[in-house]
C-alpha cells in the first residue's frame, strides 16, 4: 500500500490538503429517475469510463445515495449496524481526496494530488474521473457488532 493512500485513510480531513478548497455540492434531487425494477433490469457492469469530470449535481446524487441524511433525525440513506455510522466515502479525484460530510453536503479536503491509481488494483482507476473509497471506523463498530469472522476478535 502506498504512503499516500495510508495518508488518505489516516490523516485527518485537511491535514495535507492545504491547496484545496471544501466543494459545497448542490442539493441531492432525491425525486424522479427510472423506476428501481427498470434500474436492476438494465444493471451491467462496464469498464470504458469517460474521462469527463461528473457535474456537481450528479456527484451530490450520487454521495447522498451511497451515504446521505435522508430524515430529520440524522439517519442514513444506507444502513449500518447498530446505527454505528461507522462508514466515511471519500471522493478521490484528479485534484486531491475529499471526504463526503453528509451534514453539509459538501466534500471536505483530505489530501492533495492525484491519488486515483493507488485507491483500486485494475489501471483503470488511475484514469476514472472519479474513485470513491468507502471506509470503515472499526473503533465506531464495537466488538459486539463485528462478524464472528473478523480478525478483530
Amino acid at each position: 500500500m502506498s504512503r499516500s493512500f495510508i495518508a488518505l485513510l489516516l490523516v485527518p480531513a485537511g491535514l495535507f490538503a492545504q491547496d484545496l478548497k471544501p466543494v459545497a455540492l448542490p442539493a441531492p434531487q432525491t425525486s424522479g429517475g427510472k423506476p428501481l425494477m427498470q434500474a436492476l433490469k438494465e444493471r451491467k457492469s462496464t469498464r470504458e469510463f469517460s474521462p469527463e469530470k461528473l457535474s456537481p449535481q450528479v456527484l451530490s446524487n450520487l454521495l447522498w445515495a451511497g451515504w446521505g441524511i435522508n430524515r430529520e433525525n440524522g439517519l442514513r440513506t444506507a444502513p449500518s449496524s447498530s446505527n454505528k455510522q461507522e462508514i466515511e466515502i471519500y471522493a478521490v479525484t484528479a485534484d486531491g481526496a475529499y471526504v463526503y460530510d453528509a451534514k453539509g453536503n459538501a466534500l471536505k479536503p483530505v489530501v492533495s494530488g492525484d491519488l486515483r491509481k493507488v485507491t483500486g488494483t485494475v489501471a483503470f482507476v488511475g484514469e476514472a474521473p472519479l474513485n470513491l473509497v468507502y471506509r470503515s471506523e472499526e473503533r465506531r463498530v464495537g466488538k459486539e457488532c463485528r462478524s464472528r469472522w473478523s480478525p478483530y476478535h
